[in-house]
């Protein structure tokens, strides 16, 4: 099978052609090795790969009170590796998500359809807004996703 999964390692970053949206994002996460520490050491971070090319790397942050923040670097040719990234995200979900969750929640750019129509793919609603939020000042999309109840 041409893909894998495995935890992210800084060198990933460099390795990943991000879409063109993303683009600004990643050069602001490669130039803060803060991020790489956040990404290896706080929190499970994983890769996605189609044969030796990284397709996407993602991950989830606590915040507490069963909230959890979704992030997602992805290729400029995901699209062509739907069904693979969704199983990915829905294995990551079934294996690190705690038992508390209640909400998860995402920031995305206003002006990046594709990601938008993504996250509403998998449930999420635009709650609101933050002005002038991303790398490239530019507007975002405050989306959240409630965790049906058993």
């Amino acid at each position: 099978m041409p893909y894998k999964i495995t935890r992210f390692k800084p060198e990933h970053l460099d390795l990943i052609e991000p879409r063109e949206e993303l683009k600004a994002d990643l050069d602001y996460v490669k130039a803060h090795p803060e991020y790489k520490t956040m990404y290896t050491t706080e929190m499970i971070t994983n890769t996605l790969w189609h044969d030796d090319t990284p397709i996407m790397i993602y991950g989830l942050q606590s915040n507490g009170l069963g909230t959890y923040t979704v992030f997602v670097i992805a290729h400029k040719d995901l699209y062509k590796h739907k069904f693979a990234t969704v199983k990915a995200i829905y294995k990551y979900y079934h294996e690190y998500v705690m038992n508390d969750l209640r909400r998860f929640e995402a920031y995305v750019n206003l002006d990046d359809l594709t990601a938008l129509r993504f996250a509403k793919w998998f449930g999420f609603a635009i709650i609101g807004i933050r002005h002038q939020a991303s790398v490239s000042g530019h507007d975002q999309a405050i989306l959240e996703r409630l965790q049906r109840k058993s």
